[in-house]
């Protein structure tokens, strides 16, 4: 039981810092940052810095809070047009709930984890529980090594399985004139996929360095 309940607290740790990391990445600073960058490029449509990160904010509070789509409804272009479509809107709306099925599957993995952890410090002593977040820690940047490899030497493929993967098809493809590619061009999936990547990163060394400092304060 010690052995299964250590395997089911290890695995769980990698899926909760990816979407931990996710989660971090999708919020206003990352565009705030992206768009300022000097190599980043302009739109070729004629957005500004300053109404793509007006806009990039509405379809991030798409993602994050309840209001998003009526704000994504109430955007505008500059000639007082609709900035999004409807089409635009329901992708958007699709990945909201891609977003929110993988936070309410981390945060169940997460108390699964806690819970576990208690066990195994009561039952094992907290070496048993040092060892699996110290593993969880390691499983996690294996995992992002495989992924990482993946994105080097596919970046297309790797970003279209991905959409093929989670949504229907004909319902993630845009013409370049559309909002969402100008606010997000390939670039800036590249940089994003760059982003969660450093914060998985420090989150799975975290995880490894708790491991190890329970390892050096305790005696069991």
């Amino acid at each position: 039981m010690k052995k299964v309940a250590l395997a089911l607290l290890t695995a769980s740790i990698p899926f909760v810092l990816l979407v931990l990391a996710l989660r971090l990445v999708t919020l206003p600073w990352f565009p705030r940052v992206v768009y300022a960058l000097p190599f980043f490029p302009a739109d070729a449509y004629g957005f500004d810095r300053a109404e793509r990160i007006a806009l990039a904010g509405r379809c991030i509070d798409e993602l994050n809070l309840p209001q998003g789509p009526l704000r994504l409804r109430q955007a505008r272009l500059p000639d007082g047009s609709p900035a999004f479509t409807a089409g635009e809107i329901a992708h958007l709306d699709d990945v909201r709930r891609l977003y929110d099925r993988l936070t309410r599957v981390a945060l169940l993995l997460g108390l699964v984890a806690l819970a576990l952890g208690r066990w195994l410090w009561r039952e094992a002593g907290r070496q048993a529980v040092r060892k699996a977040v110290a593993l969880g820690g390691w499983l996690s940047l294996g995992t992002l090594a495989g992924a990482a490899l993946l994105m080097a030497v596919g970046w297309e493929r790797f970003f279209v399985g991905l959409h093929e993967l989670f949504f229907s098809a004909g319902t993630w493809r845009f013409p370049y004139e559309s909002t969402l590619i100008r606010l997000f061009p390939e670039l800036f999936w590249q940089l994003g996929a760059a982003a969660v990547t450093l914060c998985w990163v420090l989150l799975a060394a975290g995880a490894i360095a708790l491991g190890r400092a329970w390892q050096r304060t305790s005696p069991r």
